[in-house]
């Protein structure tokens, strides 16, 4: 069965100061204006065994159109207590004004949001749609809308494991129509002691009692990287990580490769050496394998000096045994929690929230869902920003180490911000979520 539930107005509004609008709208808020339409219209037994069948089943199917941009605004609402004055005139009444803080937004195209319920039984369809009938509003009552049985339509949304949701809203569950019933109880009906009857409580507002459920769009494919690892060139006898800017500097690699770090990181022994180079490029450079080919020839049995250090290039397959840090698989493989390896040099603010998410565009990757910043790793092995920092050029000094974690798992090799010919910003991936 699908539900439509049109929106009048053409907007949807939500309260609070810096709130943000849920959309689509949750599950759990279609569930309790039944409930609502439920107890005002007298509680009818036929009408409760709907919500009883409801609450029990699995969480529907969504699909809603887009939401224009939000647009924030105060309104100035007279209270109910009336405040005694004096003055000149004598003795006269007013009113204060408290603000109410509300965002709203336009719902572009057709303002119709449909859920794609479970088929009730015979029974028990038109008592449902009954309820539906005399639905008035989603949530808010400045939310007005029209609810009935549809027809057609897919779902754009769906149910699905919370470690690949895009989205996580509210949904019901058996038990959920007396959690409600809870709910009201506390907020409007108690008993209050040496009053006859039965009085609002006049107590705070309380959040709906409903369960999270994470959904993701129908029919999206996993992300593919941005970066190809092409070749891997093996260092020996491996370089502090400190030394690494200064030693891609005087290699002069061709404009378009990305030289990774391949560092012994991540292992309770690790003493963070570069092992390796990787060479890296957009998937999107047409003559990336050509480039890469000709950089591994050139790299092949080259030496530098830094200081006391002299670093020799050679193909892994050049070495007795493979080294876990020089096999492409290790920084290849898809997770859902990153941690840099190299500082992320980015611009903007001091708060990195928008820096992150436009990093993670430019990368083509989806916005993080969670992520951590500051001056020490999150990495065993790796050094700190401030041991780092003398070693980096002026303009890439604003850096940081980065935990991000993602609603799904990203496949490698992953590198974000500036400083990609130096190979700032690189990250290894994790197992396991902390």
């Amino acid at each position: 069965m699908v539900v439509e539930v049109g929106f009048l107005m053409g907007v949807i509004r939500a309260g609070g100061k810096g709130g943000r609008i849920p959309w689509p709208p949750d599950p759990a808020r279609l569930f309790a204006a039944l409930v609502n339409a439920w107890a005002l219209g007298g509680e009818d037994p036929e009408e409760e065994k709907v919500l009883r069948w409801l609450e029990g089943t699995a969480p529907p199917g969504i699909a809603a159109p887009d939401l224009g941009p939000e647009q924030a605004y105060t309104a100035w609402v007279p209270e109910n207590a009336l405040r005694e004055e004096r003055g000149k005139g004598g003795k006269h009444y007013s009113r204060k004004r408290s603000p109410k803080y509300w965002v709203e937004a336009p719902i572009l195209g057709k303002p119709v949001v449909r859920y794609f319920l479970e088929p009730p039984p015979a029974d028990l369809e038109k008592p449902f749609r009954n309820l539906l009938s005399r639905v008035g509003r989603l949530g808010s009552s400045r939310n007005p809308v029209l609810a009935s049985v549809g027809t057609d339509g897919e779902p754009r949304w769906e149910p699905a494991e919370p470690r690949l949701g895009d989205l996580f809203l509210q949904v019901w569950y058996p038990g959920f129509l007396e959690a409600l019933k809870a709910r009201h109880q506390m907020l409007y009906l108690l008993p209050q002691t040496g009053v006859s009857g039965v009085v609002p409580a006049a107590r705070t507002w309380v959040p709906l009692p409903a369960r999270t459920q994470a959904y993701r769009s129908r029919g999206r494919e996993a992300p593919a990287p941005f970066l190809e690892l092409l070749g891997v060139v093996a260092l020996r006898p491996g370089l502090p990580l400190h030394f690494w800017s200064a030693l891609v500097e005087r290699l002069e690699l061709p404009s378009g490769l990305q030289p990774l770090p391949l560092a012994h990181v991540g292992h309770p022994h690790a003493d963070g050496r570069v092992l390796g180079l990787g060479l890296a490029a957009s998937r999107h450079l047409e003559e990336r394998r050509m480039l890469t080919g000709e950089a591994l020839a050139r790299l092949n049995g080259h030496e530098e000096a830094l200081g006391s250090w002299r670093i020799q290039f050679h193909l892994p397959d050049l070495l007795p045994q493979a080294l876990a840090s020089l096999r492409p698989e290790r920084w290849q493989h898809p997770a859902r929690a990153w941690v840099s390896v190299t500082p992320v040099a980015w611009e903007g603010g001091r708060d990195p929230e928008e820096a992150v998410a436009r990093m993670a565009r430019q990368a083509g990757l989806p916005e993080p869902c969670a992520f951590r910043a500051g001056p020490w790793p999150f990495l065993r092995g790796v050094p700190s920003v401030r041991e780092l920092e003398p070693y980096l050029p002026p303009d890439l000094r604003k850096a940081s180490h980065f935990y991000l974690e993602f609603s799904e798992p990203i496949p490698g090799p992953l590198r974000l911000g500036k400083g990609e010919a130096l190979g700032l910003g690189f990250f290894f991936p994790l197992k396991e979520v902390p």
